[in-house]
């Protein structure tokens, strides 16, 4: 039993097994309602960033199905409101190019994370929204080129672990799978699919060969040291890096990349 905040509560375990599909959707409106409907607080990033793509991903699927969706539920709130989130976020970008990310640190892989809302966002932006956009993850990258965090190997690294400060004695340049994957694939996959761009294609191409040359006989990856030796699970990297690839399966959209490397 799952109450969505204002509406009805759904009994979801009285679903039938042909229902699931609507179950999942009940499921889904009321994540959403409970997401559009949080008090203001200090998230991290990263976090409001997942659930901002929730959001804009789910109104395709409500939109498709208007004769479903529960008086109490209005569809196209979840869209608004990621669209106001992903214009509060390139207000949030710095000169340097970054953005705060709710903890003293310059992680590249969080502020990754939040600007894959950019994607997700496309099919509803408007030319205008996706101009700001473009120039928004084009200053990310740059500035990322700008401080080294490119790697020759293709990875990124990781930034500047515990300091807000951007002092070059601080950065970790260490490559790191989850910025690689978000960063590396993601954002430069999206940029090549908005601007056609052969050098965004090739670093996204390059960071895709990194994560591929990371997988152990296990099929697992290596944990990444972060900070005051403390590692990262297999699992987590997995996560990330596999987001990477339905990335770039989706944003560089080239049949010789999947027979190259999903052998299709």
């Amino acid at each position: 039993m799952v109450a969505d905040g204002e509406g009805p509560f759904v009994d979801l375990s009285q679903r039938q097994p042909g229902q699931r599909g609507g179950a999942a959707r009940d499921a889904l409106r009321i994540l959403c309602a409970h997401t559009i409907n949080r008090p203001p607080a200090n998230r991290p990033l990263f976090v409001d960033g997942y659930f901002m793509r929730a959001l804009a991903r789910a109104h395709a699927v409500f939109d498709s199905l208007p004769a479903e969706n529960p008086e109490w539920f209005d569809p196209k709130a979840g869209l608004e409101t990621a669209l106001q989130w992903g214009d509060e976020l390139v207000q949030k970008q710095d000169s340097l190019g970054y953005f705060p990310i709710g903890y003293g640190a310059i992680y590249l892989a969080d502020m990754a994370a939040a600007l894959g809302i950019f994607p997700a966002l496309e099919p509803y932006a408007g030319e205008e929204r996706l101009r700001r956009y473009e120039a928004c993850a084009r200053r990310f990258a740059s500035a990322m080129e700008r401080d080294g965090m490119v790697l020759q190997s293709g990875a990124i690294g990781i930034g500047w672990p515990g300091t807000y400060i951007r002092v070059r004695r601080r950065a970790r340049h260490d490559p790191y799978l989850v910025s690689t994957a978000l960063a590396g694939i993601e954002l430069y996959g999206w940029l090549y699919h908005r601007e056609g761009k052969p050098a965004d294609r090739d670093k996204a191409l390059r960071a895709l060969d990194f994560t591929l040359s990371q997988l152990q006989p296990d099929g697992t990856f290596p944990r990444s040291v972060m900070i005051q030796g403390k590692t990262e699970s297999h699992i987590t990297a997995a996560a990330y890096v596999q987001e990477g690839w339905m990335a770039a399966d989706v944003l560089l959209n080239d049949p010789q990349v999947r027979q190259a490397y999903l052998g299709e």
